[in-house]
């Protein structure tokens, strides 16, 4: 959906063609259904492990990439989004990109304080700090919120949804 949002915005013809045909052949794509089994984390007993074959069947898939983007970090983590089960994930995000040699990007959400508050942060996701400390990088993206804008119940504003702001934040 996200991509069909994207190439709405590339004019139509060639452009656009060129676009879709770049898409089918560079990127992969795993609905809902078929990345379930994928969480690279399962807690048993209050205690987070990490899952090899997993690791092994995600490096496997994306062999040959140089950039992969796993979403959302919560669907790939079974477990309460504490230090020490966020720290086994971010071993096993590392495995992965160690054994593909690509760069590997995990969408995370932040917190809703965060978003109330407009924390721009490498602290900002939701749970303990050990996804970010694990992070080479930690970029936020928000909404570009205008001053006099009304806020809603989320504390976000309504605003132009395509125009957002990305911060270095880490």
């Amino acid at each position: 959906w996200r991509f069909r949002a994207w190439l709405e915005g590339v004019p139509a013809g060639q452009e656009r063609s060129d676009a879709e045909a770049d898409l089918r052949e560079h990127f992969g794509y795993l609905a809902r259904e078929q990345a379930q089994e994928l969480a690279l984390t399962h807690t048993d007993r209050n205690t987070t492990i990490l899952r090899p074959a997993v690791v092994e069947r995600i490096t496997a898939l994306v062999d040959g990439a140089s950039l992969v983007v796993l979403e959302t970090a919560s669907r790939l983590h079974d477990g309460p989004e504490m230090n020490e089960g966020l720290a086994m994930f971010a071993r096993g995000i590392e495995q992965v990109a160690m054994g593909s040699g690509a760069a590997v990007v995990l969408v995370r959400h932040v917190s809703k304080q965060a978003a109330r508050e407009q924390v721009v942060d490498s602290y900002a996701g939701r749970g303990g700090g050990a996804l970010s400390d694990a992070a080479r990088s930690v970029l936020v993206m928000t909404r570009d919120r205008k001053p006099d804008a009304e806020e809603d119940g989320l504390g976000l504003f309504e605003d132009d949804p395509q125009v957002v702001r990305v911060a270095d934040a880490q």
